[in-house]
């Protein structure tokens, strides 16, 4: 069932992204068009294998490895915790049946469109030239920690902004003479009020 459902939907895609010509410009007797589709399906084909090569050589495909194991590790642990009982047997069992299912070779067909919708075939080669230079594996290599230590200082820079708006915000009431206490009630609507 999951190898014709995954069949059904990549012929889809593929239908999606192949240019058509429109209907005037069909030729009847399909030499040139049949010559033309086999030239599309090179050209996409080539371009659908560049882009997997960018994902390899990006350190995309690592990084979304790492994150699905860490899900399932992160997963697991949560229902063992909750199921102490289940012998650890289960576990081992379930995460070979997991890794078989679910493969992030699965996600990389599904970034292929964005991929197409973004960038050119050239610039897709840039990229990938790129990325095979020691500078890019370099920055490859160094990504996580640098996309870590960012998410640290946006979390402090997003605290002390906080902390810096709410004094403004404090300030500037007092100098308008606005009270900082508490807010008054809101009004109660005439459809709420009790009759009198």
């Amino acid at each position: 069932m999951r190898p014709k459902l995954l069949l059904t939907v990549g012929l889809l895609c593929a239908g999606i992204a192949w240019p058509q010509a429109p209907a005037s410009q069909v030729n009847p007797s399909g030499k040139a068009a049949t010559a033309s589709a086999a030239g599309s399906v090179e050209q996409n084909a080539s371009r659908r294998a560049s882009i997997k090569r960018l994902v390899q050589v990006s350190g995309t495909e690592a990084r979304m490895n790492t994150a699905l194991a860490e899900l399932f590790a992160t997963q697991t642990a949560s229902m063992k915790k909750l199921r102490p009982d289940i012998p650890a047997q289960f576990w081992d069992e379930f995460q070979i049946k997991f890794t078989q299912q679910f493969r992030v070779n699965d996600l990389t067909e599904l970034l292929i469109p964005i991929y197409e919708k973004h960038f050119s075939d050239d610039e897709i080669k840039q990229l990938i030239a790129f990325y095979e230079t020691p500078i890019g594996q370099r920055y490859v290599a160094e990504s996580p920690a640098i996309t870590t230590e960012t998410m640290i200082a946006s979390r402090e820079w997003g605290r002390s902004l906080g902390e810096k708006i709410g004094f403004q915000v404090a300030q500037e009431m007092r100098d308008r003479g606005i009270s900082n206490g508490t807010p008054p009630k809101p009004p109660v609507p005439d459809s709420l009020k009790s009759p009198q």
